[in-house]
């Protein structure tokens, strides 16, 4: 037993006993004072005072400890997920901004399987990156891979290369140089979505089923386990890919 909870009983045993004391004494005796019956009173008192003390002892035995059990458990389990490295998240993946990691981060590697989705979302950030002389490399599956007849069998597409052609057509629209946003091919199936800044990196995971949903997605901050684990996963697909 804890101090705390040693002292919390004792306090509780003190208003007990006071409170059968008065519940014994009123019962002894007759007197009225001012049209006030003393005797009653003190039995009034006591019970109420027996009556607290046991609702002090049920609360510290039951009620306090399962409340503070539950306070502890939220406490745990949030520290968890702040340790995690998980610091935003967006329902909509769609809903996110971007604008002030494009601008600042010296790094943005954008890794894809085939579609342009992402792409699409990102394109006036491009931009900005290419007027201000930043590079930006993007990743996707080899058009002609295994990676891609497996996303062709699996989904019935025609053709994976014209989708990863859209890309580059968007590429080469904003950086008509075609020195500033890199393009490279992996033949690797990519378990997620991401774009990988100086000090974050946005992951979004794809679906196992079928069909249009909304998908959420959420950032990873640097330093942290989920940003070393996507981080290493990011350097083995970048050592894999073959620059075309």
């Amino acid at each position: 037993m804890k101090l705390s909870d040693a002292k919390n009983t004792i306090v509780s045993l003190i208003i007990c006993a006071c409170g059968l004391l008065l519940i014994v004494s009123g019962n002894g005796f007759q007197y009225e004072w001012q049209k006030i019956d003393i005797d009653s009173l003190c039995v009034n008192i006591g019970t109420l005072f027996l009556f607290t003390a046991i609702l002090q002892w049920m609360y510290e035995t039951f009620s306090k400890r399962i409340f503070f059990k539950e306070i502890r458990s939220d406490i745990i389990s949030g520290k968890n997920v702040e340790n995690s490295g998980i610091c935003d998240f967006y329902q909509n993946s769609k809903n996110v901004d971007f604008e002030s990691d494009f601008i600042t981060s010296k790094k943005v590697i954008i890794g894809v399987n085939y579609s342009s989705k992402l792409i699409d979302n990102s394109i006036d950030l491009l931009e900005k990156r290419v007027k201000l002389n930043k590079n930006t490399s993007i990743i996707t599956i080899s058009p002609n891979g295994f990676a891609s007849q497996y996303f062709k069998d699996m989904y019935e597409l025609n053709s994976i290369g014209d989708k990863i052609e859209k890309i580059k057509s968007i590429s080469r629209q904003y950086d008509r140089k075609g020195n500033r946003i890199k393009i490279s091919h992996c033949d690797c199936i990519f378990k997620y979505s991401f774009i990988e800044f100086d000090s974050k990196i946005w992951i979004v995971f794809g679906t196992n089923g079928l069909g249009r949903r909304v998908v959420p997605g959420f950032f990873v901050k640097h330093g942290s386990p989920w940003y070393e684990h996507f981080s290493k996963d990011i350097a083995s697909i970048q050592k894999n890919e073959g620059r075309q």
